[in-house]
């Protein structure tokens, strides 16, 4: 009879503490959201990767005829109003040129691959500066972007809008389960992004004397739209 007893006494216990734990959780319901905001700014430099590749019957000749290339290159780069800090050497290659026939490869010469990063800082001179560069006997254009040299402002405002947009998500899911947003139990920011709109930019061309060619090349500069995310985890009543 009392191990009967030990044993009802110990269901009740236990149910006890089931419930407890049970209201305890239901007490403590959360809802948790992602919030994204966006703001657009203007950039204020452009990066650009340019260069020269030279072939020739054996790789002294082709290294002599790059490094003449090349450093016309960057002396014109520089005549356009390039600082020397902003342009740096990004890749330097050198491999044989393979012929092929019945099958079989021969090499015929030399490839010698030169690039530069060049960070143009005023975006009406980029088009005459790849223009020049070109003419000057660039023939790599391995890439073209746009940044600005300082986004905190434009991010704060963005993770201003994540927050807002994690808000109103909340908001509408609390409205829709029949409970209400009690307050918040964590943040967490998340890794934001940064990505050029295409913007149409008016390109600017150097002054022509007469039967000269315009080597001003139209350049879009578009708008970098720069991106916050938040994850919000609202506690609910």
């Amino acid at each position: 009879m009392k191990t009967t007893k030990f044993f009802a006494f110990l269901l009740v216990v236990l149910f006890a503490g089931f419930a407890f734990s049970q209201s305890i959780y239901a007490s403590e319901g959360r809802i948790t959201v992602n919030g994204a905001g966006s703001v657009s700014l203007a950039p204020d430099f452009i990066t650009l990767r340019l260069g020269v590749s030279t072939e020739r019957s054996t790789p002294q000749e082709a290294l002599l005829e790059n490094n003449r290339t090349t450093a016309a290159v960057i002396a014109e780069v520089k005549a356009n109003g390039v600082a020397d800090d902003d342009i740096a050497t990004d890749n330097f290659t050198l491999s044989s040129v393979l012929e092929w026939n019945n099958n079989r490869s021969t090499v015929s010469g030399y490839r010698i691959t030169n690039t530069v990063t060049v960070t143009i800082r005023d975006l009406d001179a980029a088009g005459n500066i790849i223009g020049a560069a070109v003419s000057a006997g660039a023939n790599i254009s391995a890439s073209i972007s746009f940044g600005a040299a300082d986004t905190t402002e434009a991010y704060n405002q963005a993770l201003t809008l994540a927050v807002q947009d994690a808000a109103a998500k909340a908001q509408t899911l609390a409205s829709a389960l029949g409970v209400s947003i009690a307050s918040v139990y964590s943040v967490v920011e998340l890794s934001g992004f940064s990505a050029p709109i295409a913007m149409a930019r008016t390109a600017m061309s150097m002054p022509m004397a007469a039967g000269e060619a315009d080597w001003g090349v139209p350049i879009e500069a578009g708008n970098i739209t720069i991106t916050a995310r938040v994850e919000i985890i609202y506690n609910i009543q």
